[in-house]
């Protein structure tokens, strides 16, 4: 049983090191990448906030609110992304 287990780990640890030896690249510039982490920063603070706001037990509606705003913002933060890969993809870009 032990010996099983022992090959299993091995196993794991082989295909997490196939996974893990390709690493694909971000293609954004460093003026990109600051203000997509500002964006994310704000959006982390703004998930703290509504943490904040249930455990007051604050109304479901203002909640809500503010979930549909950070939903918001993280499309912002996904067009964002996005629009830099599929330049990349259409135009070839480097």
């Amino acid at each position: 049983m032990e010996a099983v287990m022992k090959e299993q780990a091995h196993y794991i640890e082989d295909e997490y090191s196939a996974l893990t030896s390709y690493v694909r690249k971000s293609h954004h510039s460093e003026a990109v990448k600051r203000y997509l982490s500002t964006r994310l920063n704000r959006i982390e603070g703004q998930i703290r906030g509504i943490k904040g706001l249930s455990e007051k037990d604050t109304y479901c509606d203002d909640v809500i609110t503010q979930m549909a705003a950070i939903q918001s913002a993280l499309n912002s933060v996904a067009k964002i992304s996005l629009e830099g890969t599929s330049e990349e993809m259409c135009c070839g870009a480097t």
